[in-house]
């Protein structure tokens, strides 16, 4: 009982504590993009694709950035598809592909705002001639430019490299390198 006389006041204060401290939401920002895959190499489909399109949504979250003296910072979860069609006498696959990104602009904010960005991202990998999925990871390296309008959109472009491995069984890995050029808008969420 003694013991809870003593807890029940300190319990006290650190709830009235945090309760009294101006809580602030980090803002968020939602991304829909298209874009377009070049396949540099595919040791996974022999003959396969090396055109492709495909689409991707994100939501991200502002993690630094909150003063002028510091550029933004952003954590996202991207979801995307892709679609490479027959190459000549392969076949086509598809890729599911979804991780964790993180964004970070560089310089100022200005008409034009540079960023740059890392994601490590888990697929899947359809192809035409065999049942099933196979499921890998890929890096990804991003650079782009954010168009700043001053509004609630953004435009931007980028352009990313990645590198995708899918382990086989009884066999070496399969990679693939590919580059994408990307556009797409970002819907920015006030505090």
């Amino acid at each position: 009982m003694r013991r809870m006389v003593f807890i029940l006041p300190i319990l006290f204060l650190v709830t009235m504590g945090a309760v009294g401290q101006e809580l602030e939401k980090a803002p968020k920002q939602y991304s829909f993009e298209l874009g377009y895959r070049y396949m540099l190499s595919n040791e996974l489909v022999n003959g396969g694709g090396t055109h492709g399109a495909g689409f991707l949504l994100d939501y991200a979250w502002q993690l630094s950035g909150y003063t002028p003296e510091r550029n933004a910072v952003y954590l996202s979860v991207p979801i995307g598809y892709a679609i490479i069609p027959d190459g000549s006498g392969g076949s086509g696959q598809r890729m599911l592909h979804y991780g964790w990104t993180v964004r970070h602009m560089i310089g100022k904010e200005k008409k034009m705002h540079p960023f740059m960005g890392y994601a490590l991202l888990l697929n899947q990998v359809s192809s035409d001639d065999r049942d099933g999925q196979l499921f890998g990871h890929q890096t990804r390296f991003a650079f782009g430019v954010n168009l700043n309008s001053g509004g609630f959109t953004t435009p931007y472009i980028a352009m990313e490299y990645s590198m995708a491995r899918h382990p086989q069984f009884d066999a070496e890995s399969s990679w693939l390198h590919f580059v994408e050029l990307k556009t797409g808008l970002r819907f920015q969420r006030a505090r």
